[in-house]
């Protein structure tokens, strides 16, 4: 069979449709689909499908295969080998399969919703001197939709051996960062002709596949690994591997508190309680939680209880987070933590012993240094202070300390981290577009959106970028905005140093294009991108208004600061050009692009003559010379007012030059 997997369209095919609201043949995705229907006399030749002038072998057995499906479960169909009209469209062949006609080369099956693979056996026992070989099919049973695809005439002797089933090995585990795990296919019988399998895995973020069946990890997380046999059988076996350590945990690899969570007992751990402050007992650990019994001290200083880490290893003038989690037994209980130095060395002696040698813009902290009064209650809650290490001298001595003399309570803390910000900051594993769109007006506009995986990725800031250039521009932001028609590709990359990206595609239609207009012999206005400066344009500025400059041209744009005339008329500033050359009693449009310094602006245009002849002597000075029926003209004559706001803006108005006399 030619072009046996329609990959060239329906080269080498054939049909024949008789009306009926079916339809021809067509390639989907590189499958075979017919639309059938049923005729009236329930016959299947109304929708034939075929494919002639192969040559096989007479009286040797043959094997028929192929795949199909339709929208219908036991939507019927019916497959032959039948000579030509000359031959009197025999079957010229035979066969013992089930569903065979007549003990002749036609077969009747049904096919369901699932795709699925059908065989059929023949013998080209009937052919004579002048048979022309066809294989068809012909469908015109039902209403239904029908796929074919892989179609295979074989010699049973060359005929290959079908993989029937693929196993894979039980899955696994991968437990070390950017580990891998070999996975290993089975495919059975062991002498399928084709023994090769295309693997793939799910989700595609939390771990990568190799063409030979390797899983390298890139996230904590399960993926699912499928390998599907290549012969067209189709058959697929799965398996889980699911992926650990891929990530470094905060608290165990980052965290410079040591002991963070009181797991032996109170190592790295020290401090001084005063025992003259009644019922205060030195911290111990239960059950990995550090236990504080304190007590009222009568001179209302929180420092007669003191728990405290020392020395630490933080980096000065670098950004850090403080998060621990604590409870008491009365909500309400005080509490302070700080940074101090526990240097020997007094500031008295050049050193900054019990200095806090930090700052931080916490509310919790009263004076910005680092030290923060907060209140813990029954619950168990989670606390977070922002820290910069910036006082640090040499003598200091890094120390981090609760001070909790202030009630008479039992306080709970446990979970204690300390750890650079820059550490703290979740990456992106994966970026996805949203699905691009369409831009069909001109200059307009379509806001892309990125979502991240994970959700809490720390650093959410894109680079943007388009390709190619000069259709569309894009914004910091991600809005494209249309140039001139033609299809981009959006790409956006991740800041956050994981470098993950992501594309879409952006159709811009309806785009007016500039040079092709503009700069036309059609376009009767001279320097119209003010490319030359002011070249062409002239009018008239009223000095007495405040603020009023001439128009300027800067960098092809015409700036015109303007004033608000005493008088609320608006021809107080005249920007014009003329004369023009345009045809009486002929449509033209008028359209520009404009924008202000402030939303609402208003701003009239008009087409007016510029003789100097009055009307009272015959002329038709100041005259609007044309009409219009746009809604911004006031009484259809050829002026319009409009409003421009920030964002530049397409201006399109309308008019027919109808009242033009020899003066004008």
């Amino acid at each position: 069979i030619k072009n046996w997997n329609f990959d060239t369209n329906l080269t080498s095919w054939s049909n024949w449709v008789d009306g009926n609201s079916q339809v021809a043949p067509a390639i989907v995705n590189g499958v075979c689909v017919m639309k059938v229907n049923k005729a009236t006399d329930g016959a299947g030749w109304h929708y034939q499908f075929n494919q002639s002038g192969f040559l096989a072998a007479a009286n040797v057995a043959y094997t028929l295969k192929f795949k199909s499906w339709a929208n219908v479960d036991g939507t019927p169909c019916d497959v032959d080998f039948e000579d030509i009209a000359a031959n009197g469209n025999k079957r010229y062949g035979t066969s013992t399969d089930a569903g065979n006609v007549s003990g002749g080369s036609e077969w009747n099956y049904k096919v369901t919703t699932t795709p699925t693979w059908y065989t059929f056996h023949v013998v080209f026992d009937k052919m004579v001197a002048n048979t022309v070989q066809k294989l068809q099919w012909m469908n015109s049973f039902s209403l239904a939709t029908i796929s074919l695809d892989s179609v295979l005439l074989v010699k049973d002797t060359e005929l290959p051996v079908f993989v029937d089933k693929v196993t894979l090995n039980t899955g696994g585990t991968i437990t070390t960062k950017g580990g891998t795990l070999q996975m290993v296919a089975t495919v059975l019988p062991a002498n399928a002709s084709i023994q090769g399998v295309k693997w793939s895995v799910s989700p595609e973020e939390i771990a990568t596949i190799s063409p030979t069946g390797l899983v390298t990890a890139i996230t904590n997380g399960t993926v699912t690994v499928k390998a599907v046999a290549i012969d067209g059988s189709l058959k697929t076996a799965t398996a889980d591997v699911i992926i650990t350590k891929q990530t470094k945990d905060l608290f165990n690899d980052y965290n410079l508190i040591k002991n963070w969570n009181f797991d032996t007992n109170m190592d790295s751990w020290g401090g001084w309680v005063d025992a003259g402050v009644a019922g205060q007992l030195a911290p111990v650990s239960k059950n990995g939680v550090c236990e504080m019994k304190v007590g009222k001290a009568s001179d209302g200083a929180n420092w007669h209880y003191q728990h405290s880490q020392s020395p630490l290893s933080a980096k000065a003038n670098i950004p850090y987070t403080l998060k621990f989690k604590s409870w008491a037994t009365a909500d309400g209980t005080p509490v302070a933590v700080d940074f101090e130095s526990a240097s020997a060395v007094t500031p008295a002696n050049g050193g900054d012993q019990y200095a806090r040698y930090g700052t931080t813009t916490d509310p919790e902290s009263a004076d910005g240094k680092s030290e923060w009064a907060y209140k813990v209650n029954i619950k168990p809650t989670w606390f977070t202070f922002h820290v910069t290490f910036d006082k640090m001298i040499p003598t200091t001595i890094q120390k981090v300390q609760w001070m909790a003399s202030l009630s008479n309570s039992t306080i709970y803390l446990d979970s204690v981290l300390l750890v650079n910000d820059e550490d703290m900051a979740i990456p992106a594993r994966q970026i996805t577009l949203n699905t691009g769109g369409t831009i069909t007006t001109d200059g307009g506009a379509v806001q892309m959106v990125a979502t991240f995986v994970p959700a809490n990725t720390t650093n959410q800031n894109l680079t943007w970028s388009i390709t190619p250039a000069g259709i569309a521009t894009i914004s910091s932001t991600g809005v494209v905005r249309g140039v001139t028609n033609g299809t981009v590709t959006v790409k956006a990359v991740t800041t956050d140093g994981s470098l993950k990206e992501s594309t879409a595609t952006v159709v811009v239609t309806g785009q007016v294009d500039e040079k092709a207009l503009w700069s036309s012999s059609n376009n009767l206005i001279k320097n119209w991108n003010f490319d030359t400066d002011m070249l062409s344009w002239g009018g008239w500025v009223d000095t007495g208004v405040a603020g009023q400059v001439s128009p300027v041209s800067k960098d092809g744009v015409c700036e015109m600061k303007v004033g608000k005339a005493s008088d609320g008329a608006n021809w107080h500033y005249q920007h014009s050009q003329s004369p023009l050359a345009a045809e009486a009693n002929v449509g033209y449009t008028l359209k520009f692009k404009s924008w202000a310094s402030a939303d609402g602006t208003p701003v009239a245009v008009d087409f007016e003559s510029g003789s100097s002849i009055t009307p009272a002597n015959g002329g038709d000075q100041y005259a609007r010379y044309g009409t219009t029926t746009d809604a911004e003209s006031a009484d259809g004559q050829s002026e319009w007012a409009y409003k421009v706001n920030v964002a530049p803006t397409w201006f399109t108005f309308h008019v027919t030059f109808d009242k033009m006399i020899p003066t004008t």
